[in-house]
């Protein structure tokens, strides 16, 4: 069944783009949905194997059965694991494929820590591979306003968490994406998450209680700064501009760039199978992951940030749409 959203539609808070296309399919889908049915929402690209339905499955038979004892008043919502460009996906462009690698790594370290660890999705989450009770959607919503639908999901999970004390669990399952075309695709896709996501922080002015939303302010702060890892990385390794007697601050240096490597490797080795891409090829892609990392992929994200700040301080409402198609166009809406 299909749901459109008519022209004349919008919605009484202000809610705009994708959110709003999701609050006015809440209740006028053309599919009927009961308070223990659940949705799963995707991006147009997602594939998925049996396994991953049979997690979600899980996840939403166990969380109604709670509802049902009387354990909760709301089942909570649910979150794997995102893969790129495998599963039958061939990468489009090596350089945003292997800058993805750091998404699975997310999921897997930090996103699955929340989850798993907290119960929260306290330092964000996807829009996709997104599983949400019926009831819940209906209680919350996604008409939060312009700043709320830049990066409607993690701004649902905040108001979610705030409103009902609603829970995220990790759900053992992976869902098959593809990366962004091109490299623009990519900064433009990483500003629009740093814009929005700036809206669920406490610094947003959203509302938001700082023990809630800590530490994804902090994030936020680390993530900021982020130009000055890779600008360090370029004086001291390209310029050799520091000598060997600033030994705190190439160690600092150093740790931090070996923290972010750890988190492409740990997502590469995730993603990437010498068994299934070949010996040959996966050893072609693994030196350019380890070569590529400092320079050029810390330099596409900190476009992805500059753009995101130019977004937040020129106040400018945009919605970047990133393209899977052959012929990838951003656009805007």
């Amino acid at each position: 069944a299909e749901t459109l959203v008519p022209n004349y539609y919008k919605c009484p808070n202000g809610g705009k783009y994708k959110a709003r296309a999701m609050h006015w399919a809440i209740s006028n889908s053309a599919v009927k949905l009961q308070h223990t049915d659940w949705i799963c929402h995707l991006d147009e690209e997602t594939y998925f194997d049996r396994h991953s339905v049979c997690s979600i499955y899980q996840h939403c038979l166990r969380e109604n059965a709670a509802v049902a004892a009387g354990v909760k008043a709301f089942p909570d919502m649910g979150q794997g694991t995102i893969l790129y460009n495998t599963f039958g996906l061939r990468p489009e462009t090596l350089l945003t494929a292997l800058a993805d690698t750091a998404r699975v790594g997310d999921d897997i370290g930090k996103f699955r820590l929340q989850y798993l660890g907290f119960n929260t999705a306290s330092m964000g989450m996807h829009g996709s591979f997104a599983v949400i009770n019926q009831k819940v959607e209906e209680v919350i919503g996604f008409d939060f306003g312009s700043e709320g639908s830049i990066t409607e999901d993690s701004y649902f999970a905040m108001k979610a968490q705030m409103g009902i004390n609603l829970g995220m669990q990790w759900i053992d399952g992976y869902m098959f994406e593809q990366s962004p075309f091109s490299v623009m695709d990519l900064i433009h896709q990483r500003g629009r998450w740093f814009h929005g996501l700036f809206f669920c922080t406490w610094f947003g002015g959203q509302g938001f209680p700082f023990r809630m939303t800590a530490l994804l302010s902090f994030m936020m702060g680390t993530w900021t700064l982020s130009f000055c890892v890779l600008t360090m990385n370029i004086l001291i390794k390209v310029f050799h501009l520091f000598g060997t007697e600033d030994y705190n601050l190439v160690f600092a240096s150093n740790t931090v760039s070996l923290i972010f490597k750890l988190n492409y490797m740990l997502g590469f080795v995730h993603t990437f199978s010498p068994f299934l891409e070949g010996w040959a090829y996966w050893l072609a892609l693994f030196y350019m992951q380890i070569t590529i990392i400092p320079i050029a992929v810390g330099a596409f994200e900190t476009a992805g940030v500059l753009n995101g700040l130019y977004l937040l301080l020129s106040r400018e409402s945009v919605f970047y749409i990133v393209q899977k198609e052959k012929k990838a166009t951003i656009g805007k809406i």
